[in-house]
């Protein structure tokens, strides 16, 4: 994977450089930071990086809602889990 630090430019430079800029990100996979009036607004990033960051992000969801059910306790201990399975797999429940 390429590196990860953010190129910043501003809208004025995509705009001169769109074919350029685009490039740039899908060959380095660095996302591009638009700014525009001074400030930070969108992020232009190559769609492999993206789909790996919608990939590790739905991960840490189900994470933090597996973290969430033992701490409240919401959950079965891993032997009676496979009991069961075994129990289904044998037809008997």
């Amino acid at each position: 994977m390429g590196e990860s630090a953010t190129v910043i430019k501003s809208l004025d430079y995509v705009k001169r450089h769109t074919e350029e800029a685009l490039a740039s990100v899908v060959e380095t996979r660095r996302p591009m930071l638009v700014t525009f009036g001074g400030e930070a607004k969108p992020i232009i990033q190559d769609v492999e990086s993206y789909e790996e960051t919608r990939e590790a992000l739905a991960f840490l969801r189900l994470a933090a809602l597996g973290q969430r059910a033992v701490e409240q306790g919401d959950f079965e201990p891993a032997a009676r889990v496979f009991e069961k399975i075994e129990r289904r797999r044998a037809g008997d429940g």
